[in-house]
């Protein structure tokens, strides 16, 4: 078959498989919830609202030979190796309602160094403020020495616990200075400081040489002085999720239509509790035959879902599949 075949087959079915495209699943089976409550947050903030994150393993790279600057009808060149000189993290608060960041530079990003800073941080605001911080599910934002931290800087007591997931609760409770709100698991795009980390690499980073760490971390503290001082200005929220919730649906029915042999069980059971709690609370989301399209996909793709489940052979997560399985049957059916 020649190219110029192939080429006409491809085009008259708009088929580009040259080309892909990066995108987060939705996994988290609670999603929706907890983006409500992040979106609610930066569209109506309170007075001391951060967006936190850390930019991990930024490259002190240096190129091993000069680059040609560009000239007429000529673009710029520059050499293909280069030498690692190191790595070193930056941790940053972003005030969306100015714009204006606060960064340390950091040779990791463990627990001890993360309270080092926030505790930095929190002694810059008023001391009597209610704060407020927007972060991602990272380990180190949740474990207990992180805990100790917030207790003691809000003046509070704490008493170790066991999960994730209630010192996660525990940290969100509002009944204290400092409310930690975490984004939903693949969700860390709903988080605004995302935004400034693409601008310190387009405007300050990308295609630099830096011969030493050192000089890469001065780089950084100079972009954030001049951000702070002459480029600064408010990061106004506008996104309300809205259409995401068919997206979600329609994305697991190409899944269910080409039976992916990617799907493992794990995948699954989080897709299916997704879709019950979709249906439970956000029915009215997602057009009719969007939902009608899910469920003869169900009926048509049974043998495929169940060979999945049956596949795994750790009995754990067959009974979680088959609880998650039927929720969604009760949803659906």
């Amino acid at each position: 078959m020649s190219h110029s075949t192939i080429q006409r087959i491809l085009k008259s079915h708009g088929l580009r498989p040259h080309l892909h495209k990066y995108f987060l699943a939705i996994t988290d089976p609670e999603f929706f919830p907890k983006m409500e409550h992040i979106v609610n947050l930066c569209l109506h903030p309170p007075e001391h609202l951060f967006n936190f994150d850390e930019c991990t393993a930024l490259q002190a790279k240096s190129t091993l030979a000069p680059e040609l600057p560009a000239v007429s009808n000529k673009p710029r060149y520059e050499e293909f190796e280069y030498r690692r000189n190191g790595t070193i993290d930056l941790m940053a608060f972003l005030n969306p309602k100015t714009g204006k960041v606060f960064g340390r530079c950091t040779p990791n990003h463990n627990t001890q160094t993360l309270a080092r800073v926030f505790k930095e941080h929190v002694n810059t605001l008023p001391s009597d403020a209610p704060l407020h911080y927007i972060m991602d599910n990272l380990n180190t934002h949740f474990n207990d020495e992180f805990c100790k931290t917030v207790a003691e800087l809000s003046n509070v007591a704490y008493d170790p616990l066991k999960t994730g997931r209630e010192r996660r609760q525990w940290l969100q409770r509002e009944n204290k200075r400092i409310v930690i709100h975490f984004t939903p698991f693949h969700g860390s795009w709903l988080n605004m400081i995302e935004i400034w980390f693409g601008i310190l690499n387009k405007k300050c980073l990308k295609h630099q040489s830096f011969e030493s760490v050192q000089l890469l971390q001065e780089t950084i503290e100079e972009f954030i002085e001049t951000w702070n001082t002459y480029f600064s200005h408010p990061f106004t929220w506008t996104y309300t999720g809205e259409g995401l919730h068919e997206k979600a649906i329609t994305r697991f029915n190409k899944l269910l239509l080409i039976e992916s042999k990617q799907m493992d069980i794990k995948f699954l059971t989080k897709q299916l509790l997704l879709m019950s709690n979709i249906a439970k609370t956000y029915h009215n989301k997602v057009h009719t035959k969007v939902w009608k399209k899910l469920h003869d996909l169900f009926v048509d793709k049974k043998e495929y879902i169940n060979g999945i489940i049956s596949a795994s052979v750790k009995e754990r997560q067959i009974a979680k599949a088959n609880m998650a399985l039927d929720q969604f049957k009760a949803c659906i059916t």
